[in-house]
């Protein structure tokens, strides 16, 4: 009877400890263009389903933060600045996950480090090439006269295929991981029909 008073509590003790250890180690160590912002706050925010508890926060401390704790499924987070920063400061999508990324903010932000962490970095690149040459025709296009507005549109549409294509190949390749499923949330809308249902969306 006694043996079995003493078993309980550390049998209790061995599950409080268990439960506070599950998932695994997630850290981002990252930096700042503009070394002069100590004292500014950097957050770690999630996708989707962001209630205030969830948001994680750090201060910048020489030009540099680090967020670290532990991860049981990857997920989506966007690092951010507050609002005016942002207009120098470009906010990060990275995905939470085991292991240690290495992020850089600022007017073109990025993340290395982990499998879809640099699955995801790529993306953006690829991205971000075809909407800056998008916004150069665009702009070219309020000064155009008719006949050069006529090929500019044909080049933007081509580009809008192009963009379109490469995001559709993107999630086709990752339709079972979060990175994936987070790309066809946001191209959704520039796939043809052809293409949703090839894959699967509704």
């Amino acid at each position: 009877m006694r043996t079995r008073k003493i078993v309980l509590p550390l049998l209790l003790v061995v599950l409080a400890f268990s439960a506070c250890n599950t998932g695994q180690k997630f850290e981002i160590n990252g930096h700042v263009a503009d070394k002069n912002l100590d004292g500014e706050w950097v957050y770690l925010v999630p996708m989707v389903n962001a209630p205030v508890e969830r948001v994680d926060s750090t201060q910048l401390k020489n030009g540099s933060f680090t967020f670290t704790g532990k991860v049981e499924t990857p997920e989506i987070y966007i690092i951010r600045t507050r609002p005016f920063l942002r207009l120098s400061h470009q906010e990060l999508l990275v995905v939470k996950e085991p292991g240690t990324l290495q992020v850089y903010l600022g007017a073109n932000s990025k993340v290395a480090g982990t499998a879809l962490n640099d699955s995801l970095q790529n993306w953006k690149v690829q991205k971000e090439i075809i909407d800056n040459k998008m916004l150069f025709l665009n702009q070219n296009l309020k000064n155009a006269d008719a006949e050069n507005q006529a090929k500019i549109n044909i080049e933007l549409e081509k580009l809008r295929t192009e963009r379109a294509y490469s995001s559709f190949e993107f999630v086709k390749n990752n339709q079972d991981n979060v990175v994936g499923k987070m790309v066809a949330r946001i191209m959704k809308g520039a796939f043809t029909a052809e293409q949703l249902k090839e894959l699967s969306i509704e």
